[in-house]
């Protein structure tokens, strides 16, 4: 048969040699090399290329590629006010995982001790018209240490799973509460304050 253009059979079982579509698609450990599909006569089989697959070696399945994660650090950033973290964009409708992870820091220098604080980060998740479609707060209690400036420092983390339809989003955070005392139990607090957040802000969603 020089040419076949159609076919309508019940072929049963095939024994054959490998099936192969695209441009060398081939297993390459754990993800492959090319584009396309190959059936190999072993049973072992790849779909994709070599960013996006799927792989089968004998043993396991493998998908590479599947997962879209968006990332920012921050580094002392002053959050007195409310500072924008992470901006990520969904292409379309998924549960997404939105969270952070690092450290609250408050400093105030020699002049305006504190002992204790009391504090609230909280974090926002946002759409492109600043409409707040989650949040979380955290509350931390913790006392200062004196190198020079009285500072405190605590780890924080906090991750929402969220269901966001296709925009560009953006998360936000800001200390909601803040209140420093001396070691007499006396309210300390003013606007010499330094309140600020060192960590990732990471966003995760299915890329599929």
């Amino acid at each position: 048969i020089c040419s076949l253009s159609a076919i309508s059979a019940n072929l049963g079982n095939i024994t054959a040699g490998d099936l192969q579509i695209g441009s060398s698609p081939a297993i390459s450990g754990t993800t492959m090399t090319g584009t396309g599909a190959h059936i190999y006569s072993s049973g072992n089989f790849v779909f994709g290329n070599s960013t996006t697959n799927m792989v089968f070696d004998g043993s396991s399945v493998y998908m590479n590629g599947f997962i879209n994660a968006s990332s920012s650090n921050a580094s002392q950033l002053v959050i007195y006010t409310q500072q924008t973290l992470l901006t990520f964009t969904v292409s379309k409708t998924n549960t997404v995982l939105v969270g952070a992870t690092g450290f609250a820091f408050i400093s105030r220098n020699s002049a305006f001790p504190f002992e204790t604080a009391l504090a609230v980060i909280t974090f926002y998740i946002k759409n492109s018209s600043g409409t707040v479609l989650a949040s979380q707060g955290i509350e931390f209690e913790t006392r200062a240490c004196y190198t020079g400036q009285y500072s405190t420092e605590i780890p924080l983390s906090f991750a929402i799973p969220i269901s966001l339809s296709a925009g560009t989003y953006t998360v936000t955070a800001a200390y909601t509460y803040l209140f420093l005392f001396d070691s007499a139990g006396n309210n300390v607090t003013g606007s010499y304050n330094t309140p600020s957040w060192s960590g990732k802000t990471y966003v995760y969603q299915p890329n599929i």
